[in-house]
């Protein structure tokens, strides 16, 4: 279901008349894509580095410790008729626009995972960047709210196993649909963008980061949008980070933060709010919860791992059962008041595992915590979370 919000003018004081505070520096210049141009950005182009690096031009800047391709334009503009997708970056990390004057989106800004279907049936579907994969050949999806026999459809906003915050802080897209049998693929995860404006942010299009549908199947959960601007504007935008096709998955999320809002259209789901008063809070800082996991079977694990099945995994190791997972935490309280949560993938098989991580030593500031977690012959995926009780 698509919900139609109408915006009234809304104002606040509270920063200087004219601008947000937006840290681009300009370095890739302006993004204009006029003249029915469908122009695809490969985000494999971006040079590895820091977020607010000068190196690179034109082609961002991937940081591994925001977990994201980080672009710097001076103005966007995409026109109508025109699009912009997205080739996905080796670890699959979201996008963000960091821009110093205004943006014009007439046409389409397109994050939507990749659909089902019977072609290429073993091949998990592509999510749109910074989501997860579709499931394969009779596997759950990946991501944490990625269906599976327990749930089909797969969640992100919605649903029993849901994740992230409404702030979108983590950036992260949405998780992949189940594939029940063995000659079908599900649909992939929409992905996530950030777009932080210091003027002018105006959708005449469409922004889209939809889930893939499932082509037969399941398919995957919607993304995450978040627009901050000045002033965010458009008399008929299309703003959707929703489930698509007919076994849709559920609701991504939708985040507005502005000065003055004169946006109408539809958005779905309808977007959390945020009138700003001070600048913005773009990137998660010292003191957000954050967990990694640092070895498997006493293995270690890359802090910036790929989750490849098939080739170049992060982790190999030759015996099935049960094999201790380490996790580190920062910033998560070591008290009993927050669980931290493994989910299981693997790949053959729609069902999936959760197991509660026991903490071990540490403090709120940084902790180690272990799991006992199933593993079957072959390949699959991990993936942990934090959440209060």
């Amino acid at each position: 279901m698509r919900h139609f919000v109408l915006f009234a003018t809304l104002s606040l004081a509270g920063l200087a008349a004219g601008q947000i505070n937006v840290p681009s520096n300009g370095r890739d210049g302006n993004l204009i894509v006029s003249g029915n141009e469908q122009r695809v950005i490969d985000l494999g182009l971006a040079a590895n580095g820091a977020w607010d690096s000068t190196v690179n031009v034109g082609n961002g800047i991937y940081d591994k410790d925001k977990w994201a391709v980080v672009f710097h334009f001076t103005d966007v503009r995409i026109d109508a008729g025109c699009s912009v997708k997205f080739k996905n970056h080796p670890k699959n990390a979201p996008v963000v626009f960091l821009v110093s004057g205004n943006v014009s989106i007439a046409g389409t800004l397109d994050l939507d995972g990749e659909s089902g279907g019977t072609t290429e049936p073993g091949r998990e579907s592509r999510p749109g960047p910074g989501g997860f994969r579709g499931g394969a050949g009779g596997s759950a999806g990946h991501g944490y709210g990625g269906g599976s026999s327990a749930f089909d459809r797969a969640t992100y906003a919605d649903g029993p196993y849901q994740y992230g915050t409404p702030e979108l802080l983590p950036l992260v897209g949405g998780s992949g649909g189940v594939s029940r049998f063995s000659n079908v693929r599900a649909g992939g995860g929409g992905g996530a963008i950030l777009i932080a404006c210091a003027n002018r942010l105006r959708i005449d299009g469409a922004v889209i980061a939809r889930g893939g549908s499932g082509g037969g199947e399941w398919g995957g959960s919607g993304g995450g949008i978040r627009l901050v601007a000045d002033v965010l504007e458009g008399p008929n935008a299309f703003v959707a980070a929703n489930g698509t096709g007919s076994n849709f998955g559920g609701l991504g999320r939708v985040r507005f933060e502005f000065r003055t809002l004169t946006l109408r259209g539809t958005v779905d789901p309808p977007p959390s709010l945020l009138p700003l008063t001070q600048d913005p809070v773009l990137f998660q800082t010292g003191t957000t919860p954050f967990v990694e996991i640092v070895d498997v079977a006493g293995f270690p694990v890359s802090g910036d791992p790929s989750a490849e099945l098939g080739a170049n995994e992060d982790v190999y190791f030759w015996s099935s059962g049960t094999a201790t997972v380490r996790i580190r935490a920062r910033n998560v309280p070591t008290d009993g008041s927050w669980r931290l949560i493994v989910r299981v993938v693997c790949r053959g098989t729609i069902s999936l595992s959760f197991v509660d991580a026991v903490f071990r030593q540490g403090d709120v500031g940084q902790s180690f915590w272990e799991a006992g977690v199933p593993f079957s012959d072959g390949t699959g995926t991990l993936i942990v979370s934090a959440r209060p009780r």
